[in-house]
């Protein structure tokens, strides 16, 4: 069961709206390409998957789970996997 879904960051929605804008000819899309593979994206999703294919009744997923350490700094899990 998943609790939380994935969500695409904000910052990829707005690099793809600016991918849509920029005309294909123009010099930055070369700067604004490579800006979406560094983002991690795909890496999560191919994770996702092999989660998702092999999920059992008592496994609970969360997907972007935000976290405070004992130092007090915050951490980012971008998948969490319970099992009994």
């Amino acid at each position: 069961m998943i609790v939380k879904q994935r969500e695409k960051p904000d910052y990829v929605e707005k690099v793809e709206v600016l991918l849509g804008r920029v005309p294909e000819q123009h010099p930055a899309l070369l700067e604004i390409r490579p800006e979406l593979s560094h983002a991690g994206l795909q890496g999560e999703l191919n994770v996702g998957f092999y989660v998702k294919e092999s999920l059992q009744l008592d496994t609970k997923v969360v997907h972007d789970l935000r976290l405070r350490a004992d130092t007090g700094s915050l951490f980012e899990m971008d998948t969490f996997v319970a099992t009994k």
